[in-house]
């Protein structure tokens, strides 16, 4: 009951709290926003501007048009040519490295992996291949 009472009394503090921060919110607010924007459109309109807020419109312009721009994503940075052609001896060497081993019949697990299922006689042909390899380990 106790709890009860606390919680009920620091409701209430805080919903009078609330109702003093509109009113002091309300006596800080000094200037008159929509009457301000009125007229500086009228002057605007007029061109009766001086060149400090002729500045200032030209600049919320600029920013106004950078939130809106569309943002590039960042990319990997570009390789030279030389990074670019080592890569790709890299990648030929490995593939050719494959080709070989499987010209010789050492199949790997990993090199079964780049072999469609129809090019080794159906999906139980590589899993009876694959279980026939395991078994050779094992008596090994």
């Amino acid at each position: 009951a106790e709890k009860m009472k606390r919680k009920e009394d620091q409701v209430e503090t805080f919903e009078t709290m609330d109702e003093s921060f509109a009113e002091l919110a309300g006596l800080l607010d000094f200037r008159d926003k929509e009457r301000e924007r009125v007229e500086k459109s009228e002057k605007r309109k007029k061109g009766m501007l001086d060149a400090d807020e002729m500045e200032m419109d030209a600049w919320d312009k600029e920013m106004k048009e950078y939130l809106f721009e569309r943002k590039v994503k960042a990319t990997d940075r570009t390789k030279t040519p030389e990074e670019i052609a080592k890569e790709e001896a890299k990648k030929l060497h490995e593939l050719e490295t494959r080709r070989l081993a499987r010209m010789n019949g050492d199949f790997d697990e990993d090199d079964l992996s780049d072999i469609s299922d129809d090019e080794e006689g159906g999906a139980s042909g590589g899993k009876k291949r694959r279980r026939e390899k395991k078994d050779k380990k094992l008596k090994a």
